[in-house]
């Protein structure tokens, strides 16, 4: 099993923001870790990202982050946390709890706490007290009058909740809490509906997508969640193929000439479609082809620009382009170049301490360096993603093949080399060009498959 290394908006009228920055700042009392983990969506195509913010000796914790529109936040501590919070430029929260009685004690304070005031409430209400989507899934057999009524019961609970607190919420965040309500019980009945094999001309007719205006979709979770698990049923129900992913998007692209999907989320789930063929196919005719149809549709330009991105990179780590150059620091401290090894074989594994294949992958590596150690031109360098300390603890008394470098989880070198599952591979040749990636795992058969596909690769190379 692989690791994985890590799944311009207006919401109302013209208004846009500029940029601006989203604080946070509190204290924890009984602390029971050193750090609280920030994760922050900015968008649903980009990966989110991931912040460790440290405790003071007094137990106080400083976060701040520029926001040029709202985002979306997980907040962990220990085992608490607040999940799919929305953050919105120039909020400045100061939060206290006890990390012991986190719920009875969470006290958020500043610019913007109505909100954190409000999520708390909610979540206690609605997610903490009943699981509504275990709820819901058991629900499924009821007899549709009785389903249609639980549903609509539990919508308006919490819009009428919602509404208790709007004379204290902006309104771009009650409009797109509003959204993602909706978009979780429209998410409920689309369930119903595909448990109950409804043919798509009656599932088309059962939803009104004009209720949520069109930019709050893209930016909702929830509802951006309904809209793409809505097309995915017409897709399974459709007689129409779409086996290959060219299919697949040809299908989506026609659900929004019929004016089943508005085009800003159309966009946003296309972008994340591509990129995941871009991914899993890598570069070829269909993912070209389906590539340069985007760019001509897409009418967002930083989704398209996305999309180009991946594509570009994705066609340059074909065989027989140049490696993208790339400079390490070793453990001496010195600057490493991939061009330092011109006129060898370069062997590249990519891996981590917290990734259980890996250990095994790189103990068969070094027999494998040991076979082939008479092959002065064959390099083997291995690259670690760890914290100093997680690197550190895994290689005291462990010898791994030919040169080690760690690495941070934010180089330069796994986006250039697009890499997002570990362990990765690649191999260069002696003039920096690429022959191939992910090829044959060292531990597969013992080694022996390694061995062979290098031995052929370098009769081939010196023939």
């Amino acid at each position: 099993m692989r690791k994985s290394l890590f799944f311009s908006i207006i919401l109302i009228c013209n208004a846009s923001f500029a940029q601006k920055f989203f604080k946070l700042e509190g204290e924890i009392s009984n602390r029971t870790e050193p750090k609280i983990i920030i994760t922050v969506y900015r968008n649903w195509v980009e990966e989110p990202e991931d912040f460790y913010v440290s405790l003071d000796i007094k137990n106080h914790f400083y976060f701040e982050i520029a926001l040029d529109e709202p985002a979306y936040l997980d907040i962990n501590y220990g085992n608490e946390g607040l999940l799919f919070w929305i953050a919105e430029p120039d909020d400045n929260i100061h939060l206290k709890f006890d990390a012991l009685k986190f719920t009875e004690t969470f006290l958020p304070t500043g610019k913007g706490s109505a909100k954190w005031v409000f999520n708390h409430n909610y979540f206690k209400e609605f997610e903490n007290e009943k699981d509504w989507d275990y709820e819901m899934a058991r629900s499924v057999f009821l007899k549709k009058s009785d389903f249609t009524l639980k549903v609509d019961s539990l919508e308006k609970a919490q819009l009428d909740f919602l509404n208790q607190y709007k004379s204290k919420l902006s309104e771009t965040f009650f409009i797109l809490k509003r959204a993602d309500i909706l978009g979780k019980t429209e998410m409920y009945r689309l369930e119903y509906l595909v448990k109950s094999k409804t043919p798509n001309n009656i599932l088309i007719k059962s939803f009104n997508t004009d209720l949520i205006n069109e930019n709050t979709q893209e930016l909702s979770f929830e509802y951006g969640n309904f809209i793409e698990s809505f097309l995915e049923a017409l897709k399974n129900n459709s007689d129409s193929s779409t086996e290959t992913n060219l299919d697949e998007y040809v299908f989506l692209k026609n659900c929004f000439a019929q004016n089943l999907v508005k085009r800003s989320i159309l966009e946003r789930i296309l972008t994340n479609r591509i990129i995941s063929y871009l991914e899993n196919e890598g570069y070829n005719p269909e993912t070209e082809l389906i590539t340069g149809s985007f760019k001509e549709f897409a009418k967002n330009n930083f989704y398209k620009n996305l999309v180009l991105s991946k594509f570009t990179k994705m066609r340059a780590l074909q065989k027989g382009f140049e490696a993208p150059p790339v400079v390490f620091t070793d453990n001496m401290g010195k600057l490493f170049s991939l061009k330092d090894l011109h006129g060898k074989y370069v062997y590249i594994m990519v891996w981590s301490s917290t990734c259980g294949p890996c250990a095994a992958d790189l103990k068969q590596l070094s027999i494998i360096e040991n076979y082939f150690s008479s092959k002065t031109d064959l390099f083997f360098l291995n690259v670690a993603v760890d914290s100093n300390l997680e690197y550190l603890t895994f290689m005291k008394d462990r010898e791994v093949a030919g040169k080690s470098i760690r690495i941070e989880t934010s180089s330069r070198f796994l986006k250039d080399y697009e890499i997002t599952y570990l362990p990765a591979f690649f191999l260069i040749d002696k003039n920096g060009m690429l022959i191939d990636q992910g090829m044959i795992e060292p531990s597969h058969d013992e080694g022996r498959g390694l061995i062979k596909y290098l031995e052929k690769v370098l009769v081939l190379k010196t023939k």
